[in-house]
């Protein structure tokens, strides 16, 4: 393993981001290597798990997640090191997409979390069963406020990779749709590009565990478009990236 180093991210689009911020190149349909890190792409719901030896490998959860506290805003970093004393973790994993404000309200209620993700225990159990230690460094995609149209995960694979007659099926004949799927992707892309930068910063700032800290880098400043703007020069996250190929 490049470092002891492995990154895990649910979707190819996230690993493209991930990636980016690391200076990766893609190996095969799973996988990205390079001087830094390797990177495994593991499916929404973490459907597989990277067949790789990790004892004593620093293995990141890495990609977006959904705010379920109203506090948050678009692309804050949430980042915590599994096993920490005293602090609750700030995201909670479901089985089941949390996509309308009553969802989120409710498990938030339920959880005390602050965002949602669908992989992280998986991956979690996985990497402990290997005697990995293992971090979380979430960028947060949907506010709480916000419904996250469950359609979208109708036209894609679980790696989140278009599926062409799902499209022309569930959107192009519903002109609506077309707007939601131009407004997320814009997001995603906004967002994707805090995550390069996050992915880049955690990997030369490892996370204590066991320590007092389980958030790191400046949230980008609120705006009128709600989380539009860039991340602070102050940020240790503010390098520009381009968005991926």
């Amino acid at each position: 393993m490049p470092h002891g180093l492995l990154f895990i991210s649910a979707t190819v689009y996230e690993c493209g981001w991930v990636a980016r911020g690391l200076g990766l190149r893609r190996v095969s349909l799973h996988r990205w290597e390079g001087t830094r890190a390797a990177l495994e792409a593991v499916g929404i719901g973490a459907r597989r798990t990277p067949a790789v030896p990790v004892r004593g490998v620093r293995v990141i959860v890495a990609g977006f997640a959904g705010a379920i506290d109203p506090d948050l805003q678009r692309a804050q970093v949430l980042r915590w090191a599994d096993g920490e004393h005293g602090r609750p973790r700030p995201v909670v994993t479901t089985q089941a997409m949390i996509s309308t404000p009553a969802q989120k309200h409710a498990l938030r209620a339920s959880s005390g979390a602050r965002a949602v993700d669908m992989e992280h225990d998986t991956i979690s159990a996985w990497a402990r069963a290997g005697g990995a230690c293992v971090e979380g460094c979430r960028v947060v995609l949907d506010l709480a406020d916000e419904t996250l149209p469950a359609w979208l995960g109708t036209i894609t694979d679980d790696l989140g990779r278009l599926r062409w007659g799902a499209f022309a099926a569930g959107v192009v004949p519903r002109p609506a749709r077309w707007f939601d799927l131009a407004r997320w992707a814009r997001t995603s892309s906004f967002v994707g590009r805090t995550l390069a930068r996050a992915a880049s910063f955690a990997a030369t700032s490892p996370l204590p565990h066991a320590s007092e800290l389980d958030e790191s880098a400046e949230p980008p400043p609120r705006d009128s478009a709600r989380g539009a703007a860039p991340p602070s020069p102050r940020s240790p996250l503010s390098v520009p990236f381009s968005p991926p190929p």
